[in-house]
């Protein structure tokens, strides 16, 4: 791992752990999480791309990080992922949901057996590069192959800093509340339709974004 993106990566580990020591919450529906986890089904948290800073404050709050195992692309950007990963205790596995080579395969395997063993993880279905809120197939097949319990949810900051780019990734400020909005988790079959999957897991999302968003305005 080269050096400069290991400190990259160390720079924005240190950078959520400081929203999550100061960043106060507030939360609509963690009972869903909690009745997800006495199932003990495989879990797959979904949410859209550009909100992960604003969950490691929840994550690291109310779950066990060294649980999580996390998809990092498979380009520039997995060195520094990986050691932002690392230092926050969570697993990580490089694939992009555009692979369709062998490998790509090999790694969707991989990500599947771990949450059969009772592993749990977050995708972003319309990452890692877009276009915003347009979900690629990779996860409905993983959370079909799996069978898992799909929990959408959302996170929104009203006082954030979002890049200039596809996804407005949200950096939120210190001392900043944020607000999160998960939704009834549901259970996939193996059987089921993925198109159909893909517009559930889509739509559920975009209601917890909406309903995170109305909780921010809702207290001033």
């Amino acid at each position: 791992m080269r050096v400069i993106d290991r400190i990259k990566g160390l720079i924005l580990a240190f950078y959520a752990r400081i929203i999550q020591r100061t960043a106060p919450l507030t939360i609509e529906g963690w009972e869903h999480v909690s009745k997800a986890f006495a199932a003990d089904n495989p879990i797959l948290f979904t949410v859209w791309h550009g909100q992960q800073h604003l969950l490691f404050a929840l994550a690291e709050t109310y779950l066990d990080t060294s649980k999580f195992v996390l998809i990092v692309v498979g380009d520039h950007r997995q060195q520094v992922l990986e050691s932002f990963a690392a230092s926050i205790g969570v697993s990580t596995i490089p694939i992009s949901m555009d692979d369709n080579s062998f490998a790509g395969a090999r790694s969707l395997i991989e990500l599947i057996n771990e949450l059969r063993k009772g592993r749990y993880s977050l995708i972003a279905p319309d990452g890692p590069d877009g276009p915003p809120r347009i979900p690629k197939r990779g996860t409905a097949f993983i959370a079909n192959r799996a069978q898992a319990l799909v929990i959408p949810l959302a996170a929104y900051s009203p006082f954030a800093y979002r890049l200039r780019r596809w996804d407005r990734y949200s950096l939120p400020l210190p001392f900043a509340r944020i607000y999160c909005s998960v939704r009834p988790p549901f259970l996939v079959s193996r059987d089921a339709d993925l198109d159909l999957l893909l517009e559930q897991i889509t739509g559920e999302i975009n209601i917890a974004n909406e309903r995170a968003e109305a909780m921010s305005k809702r207290r001033k």
